[in-house]
């Protein structure tokens, strides 16, 4: 099943939460909800402590996949947070709104939710098992290019859809995707309006990644103040092929002859059951008074070059 994403939305508040209504068309998505922050707080404010929920609503169960604080070049009291958050929506969702909280909110508190549904994607374990994943590079100090590396993304799923993300303390939207990459959003903070940068894109990757490094969003003209992050999703595993089961049934014993003086095999089975060209074989027993005293063959099927059936049964394929 092919990777895709369907009905992003995106809210902005200066406030301790932030929400947003996600309307989707197809059934078993997994929503995720990027959250990014950027605050004023000494102690510095946080979407989640472990066993509490940040991110509720659509009566889906919520998951953290990653959380990554930066210190920025303001000072310790300004802090930009990237959280990653996901559900599993069994049905498809209508007008469904989600929040994101803050636990210890800051003053002022500027936050962006992205909202999307991935369809196709692994239920149980959306995400690529690859120990390298998310793959994150934050830096505050100064700069002024547009330079966010992210080196030694790897992928272990032949099937993933690729999603880098870049979280600005500064403001940035409407910046285009990388080359070969699908926009998702681009926007900054309404309230804040030169505050706090949310992008984010995607590639449907048919191959694993090896040690790859991404300039994330070169679109963005500031290499300050930043958090740069690469995960990706797994595509759900596709059905095993079915077994071709040439079980032998029965425990009647039976021998089916060529000819008066031909070659024989001896077979236990009443009737052999599989995928296979003979597949609902049945073989009777009438015993015939002829003076070689053979059994009778009732066949429906392919036969072999003689012109006799053939038999598969327990491995062995060939002509009766």
């Amino acid at each position: 099943m092919a990777l895709t994403i369907e009905g992003k939305v995106t809210a902005s508040a200066s406030a301790a939460s932030v929400a947003a209504a996600i309307t989707t068309a197809l059934t078993d998505d997994i929503i995720l909800a990027y959250v990014d922050v950027f605050a004023s707080c000494g102690g510095g404010p946080n979407t989640t402590l472990d066993g509490t929920t940040g991110v509720a609503g659509g009566g889906l169960i919520w998951r953290r996949r990653s959380t990554t604080t930066l210190l920025t070049s303001y000072g310790s009291g300004y802090p930009v947070i990237h959280e990653v958050w996901w559900a599993h929506a069994a049905a498809a969702l209508a007008g469904v709104t989600i929040t994101a909280t803050c636990t210890n909110p800051g003053s002022p508190n500027y936050l962006d939710l992205t909202l999307f549904g991935v369809n196709g994607a692994n239920l149980t374990a959306p995400f690529d098992v690859n120990g390298s994943l998310p793959a994150t590079a934050a830096h505050a100090g100064t700069g002024g290019t547009s330079s966010h590396p992210v080196a030694g993304i790897s992928t272990t799923d032949a099937d993933t859809l690729e999603l880098p993300t870049l979280t600005t303390a500064a403001g940035f939207s409407g910046i285009a995707a990388d080359a070969t990459f699908t926009l998702i959003e681009s926007f900054q903070n309404f309230i804040a309006n030169t505050y706090l940068g949310s992008q984010s894109e995607y590639k449907v990757q048919a191959a694993p990644l090896a040690a790859v490094a991404r300039n994330v969003f070169t679109g963005v003209s500031d290499s300050t103040n930043y958090i740069a992050q690469v995960d990706a999703i797994q595509a759900v595993a596709p059905a095993p092929a079915p077994a071709v089961d040439y079980t032998v049934k029965g425990a009647k014993g039976y021998r089916i002859v060529a000819g008066p003086s031909g070659p024989e095999h001896t077979f236990r089975t009443v009737s052999v059951q599989g995928t296979g060209p003979s597949q609902g074989l049945s073989l009777g027993n009438q015993e015939t008074s002829g003076s070689g005293g053979e059994y009778e063959t009732v066949y429906q099927g392919p036969t072999g070059a003689s012109g006799f059936p053939t038999i598969f049964v327990g491995g062995y394929t060939g002509p009766a």
